[in-house]
């Protein structure tokens, strides 16, 4: 059985060797039962070829990835923590609860965020008591995101904001008429991958009718990947690909007060705010201007690495 740092050192050989991709190149499909089967047993073969085209620039979805029944129970248990508390927000430190905060468009305007989003954001981590209760439903495709990365399953599970990386879950909450990103890339740090999974169903008398996640292509074209998406599926892909989300039901009267809309569930192993100088995201705007690698020059260099090296062994 291979060992999850021959993960790894494909990946630091593929980082060495190839540009970083910026532009999505194509989309492929995995159903879950064989995603999750060749990740568990370590099918080396199988996954150096995924890592190979994700660094390639294709977006991958895996079909059925969350079952309905926990989507549901993802979504209940979100919106009952919504009512248990009123909107927040946290830095990543030690004894960081969980909190949702909600980003309208008037609140969307005066951000220094990093990129424009509209949209109901819940952040939960594995310390809290609804972090406990979500976090095992997670943690079915996540370990087999954290074996794509290189990491053992089990990683950063005991981590907390002083250890320097911690997991953090999403859920996002996209209004009709009003939810929305502006085109941006992800930093690409300790986490190898975006990992997304679509809660809501699109389609005419579905939760939401149009509008999603979309990638940049390098001519300028746009790739509709939300229409390819059903509830309970799953897409990973490369951080710096260009990518955004279209307004959901551009048109509509926007509506934070029902749970239409589009729903998202991400999995972020993040540096908490004890680690200096963390990053979050860019703009394509603020990124793409002559000059600009990309923002990619921020951690080739390795500083975010040097500055977790003196932080707890577990998360190096």
């Amino acid at each position: 059985m291979h060992s999850n740092n021959e993960v790894a050192s494909f990946w630091s050989e593929l980082e060495k060797s190839l540009p970083y991709p910026k532009y999505i190149t194509g989309v492929m499909e995995f159903n879950f039962a064989e995603f999750a089967h060749r990740i568990r047993n370590l099918d080396l073969p199988f996954i150096k070829n995924l890592v190979n085209d994700l660094f390639a620039g294709n977006v991958v979805i895996v079909r059925g990835a969350v079952s309905q029944a926990h989507i549901e129970y993802i979504k209940q248990t979100v919106l009952r923590f919504e009512l248990e508390n009123k909107p927040t927000f946290f830095k990543v430190l030690e004894g960081c609860p969980d909190f949702h905060r909600e980003v309208t468009p008037s609140v969307a305007g005066k951000s220094s965020y990093s990129f424009r989003r509209i949209q109901h954001l819940y952040y939960f981590y594995r310390w809290n008591s609804f972090g406990k209760i979500l976090f095992p439903i997670a943690d079915n495709t996540w370990d087999l995101y954290k074996t794509l990365c290189g990491w053992a399953p089990g990683s950063f599970k005991s981590s907390t904001p002083k250890d320097g990386l911690v997991d953090r879950l999403h859920i996002h909450h996209y209004p009709i008429g009003a939810g929305e990103q502006e085109l941006h890339q992800d930093p690409y740090l300790a986490q190898k991958m975006i990992m997304g999974h679509l809660l809501s169903e699109k389609g005419v008398g579905r939760e939401y009718e149009s509008g999603g996640i979309y990638y940049l292509k390098e001519d300028g074209g746009i790739v509709d990947v939300d229409s390819e998406l059903r509830a309970g599926d799953a897409y990973i892909s490369f951080p710096l690909l260009v990518h955004g989300v279209a307004r959901i039901d551009s048109g509509s009267k926007e509506s934070w007060g029902t749970e239409k809309g589009r729903w998202f569930m991400g999995y972020y192993t993040l540096y908490s705010d004890h680690v200096d100088g963390r990053h979050t995201g860019w703009s394509y705007d603020s990124v793409n201007h002559p000059g600009n690698r990309g923002g990619s020059e921020l951690w080739e260099d390795g500083a975010m690495n040097k500055r977790l090296n003196k932080l707890s062994p577990e998360v190096r």
